[in-house]
């Protein structure tokens, strides 16, 4: 069965977990679903939609509110996230990739 790939529209992007979560022991008791409050995350682009006004490339990593954030189940193991393109907050820069070399020139060549 072919995986279905998925389109932000209206302002949206697609976005995947950027940073390694770390399954430690705590010394102590607290519910497997607690979660450690934290005002910023980091995450990858996964899709953006063709209408957002920035440039987003696949793979580049943005910075968000955690409290902004929306979780979307796409049926795959993952974890994927929704957010307005204007509440992005930061993004990585973009590498701008190298023009290719051009031979040398050859003053005896005619």
């Amino acid at each position: 069965m072919e995986k279905i790939r998925f389109l932000p529209l209206n302002k949206y992007v697609l976005l995947e977990d950027a940073e390694k979560k770390e399954q430690s022991q705590s010394p102590v008791l607290v519910p497997e679903d607690y979660k450690v409050a934290k005002d910023f995350g980091v995450y990858r682009i996964v899709e953006s939609s063709l209408r957002c006004e920035n440039h987003f490339t696949v793979g580049q990593l943005v910075v968000v509110e955690e409290n902004m954030i929306r979780e979307v189940d796409l049926g795959d193991d993952k974890r994927y996230y929704v957010i307005p393109e204007n509440l992005i907050i930061l993004r990585s820069a973009v590498p701008k990739t190298p023009r290719p070399a051009l031979p040398p020139y050859n003053e005896n060549e005619d």
